[in-house]
């Protein structure tokens, strides 16, 4: 037919149609056969690599990751593939947060994505319970099919507005790469038809999550669960697996019910630990009391670097102790106190603090409280003066007299780290001030230059 197509071409004087018309080779037709039918040859063994890598350009980038998971590698595929699922939605894909891998950033999301979307199994009818655990049985086994699919490409996990029950235990247990867990029971966004009991974590929540700590999270050195309701009961069972891991050095307990009674636990879990590093217990209920175990046991406590108490109730006397026990700490270098009710006595302590010639501490942030008088000023001044070693000072909303003092304190603490630089430190004000020079030296010299111009025609 095709012979006969030309030869009329030809006869009738009209141009080949066909000439230019380059026929597919039967490699060419193979290579398109597996990749539109990629789920029956995943592994493509004994195929040399170029033929390989043409099979994956063409392969659909939607196919399910129990497929594609062990047999494909290549980032570009793996680029297009978040692209085509997420690209226009909510969804940012920033592979800098994912080991600068387009495969890791994948599989992070598309988990987090499958168990958000997992749905809470209600059976029509009362007789049909064991059509019911049937299916449970069922969606519990093709989690465990998702997990071991992903399991060697998921470092970071964020578990958050989760419908259903998540078994953290079978998490754990198949996810033995991973460093960074964030759980967040409950869901945001149900409006009117939120359920109390699904807010927060229960205590079968927290018992499951102390055992997977202490069994399978050897690899685990992040942890954070903010926003729980996690209250004295529930954080005895989480300070009991936290203390049988030997791998994390950053827990995050912020944002929950955490009162006098559960600081003393955190402080007794500070005596024992050797390897905790970072510890954020901001917008808690801790006072006085909790703040005074918590001093003590950073007296004795090597490990940790970083403390966050911000947005808790300490008054002025617990600041003034929790300062007083923070001289025989030698470790500590970031320390976060904002929100409180810290006064004159803190005043003092913190200055003593900062004037000691062995003090690390690096970054003081102890913005909105009441530091009002004049006298707090200038003794917060004489301590700043004497520190050598902190970067970085917050002091704003502190209630002073004269609003420039917050400035005029933090400015002592950038003009020490610039002068030890040998870089020149300029205020504010005269900053700006020499700004406004600079521009009214130059409005100057482009009037001087349109003169110069219109007096020259004139002379020629």
């Amino acid at each position: 037919m095709l012979a006969k197509q030309i030869i009329l071409s030809r006869y009738n004087n009209k141009p080949e149609p066909f000439k230019k018309i380059e026929f597919p080779t039967l490699s060419s037709i193979a290579i398109q056969v597996v990749a539109d039918n990629f789920e029956l040859y995943p592994h493509l063994t004994g195929v040399p690599e170029m033929i390989k890598q043409q099979i994956i350009d063409k392969a659909s980038k939607t196919l399910p990751v129990v497929i594609t998971y062990n047999s494909i590698s290549d980032e570009q595929y793996w680029k297009q593939a978040c692209d085509a699922r997420w690209k226009g939605s909510h969804r940012t894909i920033n592979i800098l947060k994912h080991s600068n891998s387009y495969k890791i950033a994948y599989m992070e999301n598309y988990l987090e994505e499958y168990l958000r979307g997992l749905r809470e199994i209600i059976p029509q009818d009362k007789d049909k319970d064991k059509d019911k655990e049937k299916e449970k049985l069922n969606q519990k086994e093709e989690l465990i099919k998702q997990l071991k699919a992903v399991s060697n490409w998921i470092f970071t996990l964020n578990i958050s507005q989760t419908r259903v029950y998540i078994d953290i235990g079978l998490i754990c247990l198949y996810l033995p790469c991973l460093s960074n867990l964030t759980i967040k029971y409950g869901l945001k966004t149900e409006g009117n038809n939120y359920k109390k009991n699904t807010l927060g974590m229960r205590l079968n929540h927290s018992a499951e999550l102390a055992e997977a700590l202490s069994k399978n999270c050897n690899n685990l050195h992040t942890l954070q669960l903010p926003s729980n309701l996690i209250d004295d009961d529930l954080l005895r069972f989480i300070l009991a697996g936290v203390n049988n891991n030997i791998s994390i050095v950053e827990l995050n307990l912020s944002h929950n019910k955490i009162d006098d009674k559960g600081a003393k636990r955190i402080a007794q879990f500070l005596l024992q630990t050797e390897i905790l590093i970072n510890l954020d217990l901001s917008n808690n209920y801790i006072g006085f009391e909790g703040s005074r175990f918590i001093g003590w046991a950073i007296r004795i406590n090597k490990s940790l670097k970083s403390l966050n108490l911000g947005l808790n109730a300490l008054t002025d006397k617990a600041g003034m102790k929790f300062f007083l026990d923070l001289t025989g700490n030698r470790e500590i270098q970031t320390l976060n106190l904002m929100g409180n009710q810290l006064g004159s006595q803190s005043a003092i302590k913190i200055s003593d603090y900062l004037a000691d010639s062995q003090c690390t501490l690096q970054n003081l942030n102890v913005a909105n409280n009441n530091f009002s008088t004049d006298q707090d000023y200038e003794i917060l001044k004489q301590g700043l003066n004497k520190n050598t070693s902190l970067l970085y000072f917050d002091i704003r909303n502190a209630q002073f007299s004269k609003k420039q003092y917050e400035q005029d304190l933090m400015d002592i603490v950038i003009q020490a780290r610039l002068k030890s630089q040998n870089i020149p430190f300029v205020n504010r004000d005269d900053y700006s001030l020499q700004q406004a020079q600079a521009l009214l030296r130059k409005e100057k010299q482009e009037k001087q230059n349109i003169k110069t111009n219109n007096e020259i025609p004139q002379q020629e």
